[in-house]
């Protein structure tokens, strides 16, 4: 019969009729019932003759899969926990990073940056916004994010890297910022762009179609047929109680006196019963 002591450093026993266990790597002990967790604010619970690690504090995952092994420990590179209570660490949400273990949360992106994928680890994987765009705010996790300054938008090079270019002239808006940089095609003040942009092959966008009362543009002789002109694309509208238009391919056709125009194709005669009909861009007079 004896009272056999624990090893001071390496051991804590609960009770005296327990055995000696083994000191954990998340406790500190001292070879009886005492223990001080290494962690501040981690929850520590008997289970029988053990102690075991039940709760880990904001930035440490819990690991307590071998009762000899348990502690609290901190996230890597590219990796956080949030809240406490980590069964794992989550990957550096997209838009953030983190290039050291620790404790630490993951860093945004700063301004004028983004990042589209999670688990980040090095502010270096941040990509830079084109030359003459920024972004609003940090964090950001995607391009399209990047705002091009004054009458440009995102666009990309033949390589697919992105890049600014001018706006078309039909879709600057009154603030001398380009209505193609935003999803809704609208200016800040509320109002839409005018006509059907879409973007092709180059990421650049063409203007395919206008809505009625306007005529298409989008050549160097400000017509729909001539050399192809990026920046002098638009919708130009008709006047309105002069001319009228049959589609937005073709040009404003003056308003003959037996017409009542609108600016658009719409017509009302002046004589009721004569008749209109179109032949190409305008409207022939065949009967009275």
């Amino acid at each position: 019969q004896q009272c056999k002591p624990c090893l001071t450093e390496t051991e804590y026993i609960l009770h005296p009729r327990d055995s000696c266990q083994r000191c954990p790597p998340g406790l500190e002990c001292f070879g009886n019932n005492e223990v001080v967790p290494v962690v501040a604010n981690s929850t520590w619970v008997p289970d029988g003759a053990v102690l075991r690690l039940e709760y880990c504090p904001e930035g440490y995952r819990l690991y307590n899969f071998t009762i000899a092994l348990q502690e609290c420990q901190e996230c890597g590179v590219g990796e956080e926990c949030v809240g406490g209570g980590c069964q794992v660490c989550t990957p550096c949400r997209a838009g953030t990073y983190k290039d050291v273990k620790g404790v630490e949360s993951c860093v945004s992106c700063p301004r004028d940056t983004f990042y589209p994928f999670v688990g980040a680890t090095s502010l270096d994987q941040c990509r830079a916004c084109p030359h003459f765009a920024s972004t609003a705010t940090p964090g950001e996790t995607d391009i399209s994010a990047c705002i091009c300054a004054g009458w440009k938008y995102l666009s990309l090079h033949s390589s697919g890297s992105p890049h600014c270019i001018t706006c078309p002239f039909g879709a600057r808006c009154q603030d001398d910022t380009c209505g193609l940089s935003s999803s809704s095609h609208t200016c800040k003040n509320g109002v839409p762009i005018v006509g059907n942009w879409s973007r092709d092959s180059d990421w650049k966008y063409v203007l395919t179609d206008c809505p009625p009362g306007y005529v298409l543009i989008n050549s160097t002789d400000g017509s729909s047929y001539g050399t192809f002109s990026h920046d002098a694309q638009q919708c130009k509208p008709c006047l309105t109680e002069t001319e009228y238009i049959l589609h937005p391919r073709d040009s404003c056709q003056r308003c003959p006196p037996g017409l009542e125009c609108f600016g658009n194709n719409e017509v009302v005669p002046v004589v009721a019963n004569s008749t209109w009909v179109p032949d190409g861009a305008v409207l022939r007079l065949e009967y009275c």
